[in-house]
């Protein structure tokens, strides 16, 4: 099983899974080492491995295996992430998406937000009214903004405590949260498939509500993360 991760652009899995795996580990010098957490802090890639990746279910053209590398690190939860780039290629989160099952709440020890990296994926959106771009993270279990967004746009927050695990496995807590009317733009034909470059205008689409809890993190790096159920609720992908 492997954690598919909107919030992230590569693909990760911990070193001790290759290891189990009995895959060849590369140390190349060159590649990129260090990843970004959510909460500003880094984590230091120890190395690489190049593997056929095949489906568990046979859905769809691309049934072939594809060569995909993987950063390794030290310390990963879970040991493994599928990364925008792949799901992008094929199409496992808009056109298959029988190849994803929902892991029972009763599994998880803490809320997980698994942004790792590079994102590509910004969502141009209104939160409370204002517009803005929010990162679609299907790694994370809870929509979050940061303290800085809270704190500009003077939000009155609630109490509350969540505990969330990051992807080297450390624990954050979030301080309180704030219930929001959250609209994603429906791109129009036209502009569906090209990148948003701007704040949403008007002749961009129409606006697909859904109110939000958001949980505020403190140190969080983006100004918004829309966490997995949102994006699916809001059919963002």
């Amino acid at each position: 099983m492997t954690c598919y991760d909107t919030g992230t652009h590569e693909d990760h899995m911990s070193q001790a899974k290759a290891i189990e795996l009995g895959y060849t580990i590369s140390t190349n010098p060159g590649i990129e080492a260090d990843f970004q957490l959510p909460n500003g802090k880094t984590m230091k890639a120890v190395g690489s491995v190049s593997v056929n990746v095949q489906f568990a279910r046979q859905v769809g053209s691309e049934e072939a295996p594809r060569t995909c590398r993987f950063n390794l690190f030290e310390r990963l939860a879970p040991p493994v992430f599928i990364g925008m780039a792949f799901l992008q290629a094929t199409e496992t989160i808009t056109k298959y998406t029988s190849r994803m099952v929902d892991i029972p709440t009763a599994w998880k020890r803490s809320l997980h937000l698994g942004a790792l990296g590079s994102t590509t994926n910004q969502v141009a959106c209104e939160i409370g009214g204002w517009e803005t771009f929010a990162t679609a993270d299907t790694g994370s279990d809870i929509a979050l903004v940061s303290a800085e967004f809270a704190t500009k746009h003077g939000l009155r927050r609630d109490y509350g405590c969540e505990e969330l695990q990051l992807a080297d496995g450390s624990l954050e807590y979030t301080r309180g949260f704030v219930d929001f009317h959250v609209g994603v733009y429906t791109l129009k034909p036209s502009i569906a498939n090209k990148r948003v470059l701007h704040l949403p205008q008007k002749n961009m689409g129409d606006l697909k509500y859904k109110i939000v809890r958001f949980h505020i993190l403190e140190n969080l790096q983006f100004g918004a993360i829309l966490d997995e159920a949102t994006a699916d609720i809001l059919s963002i992908f």
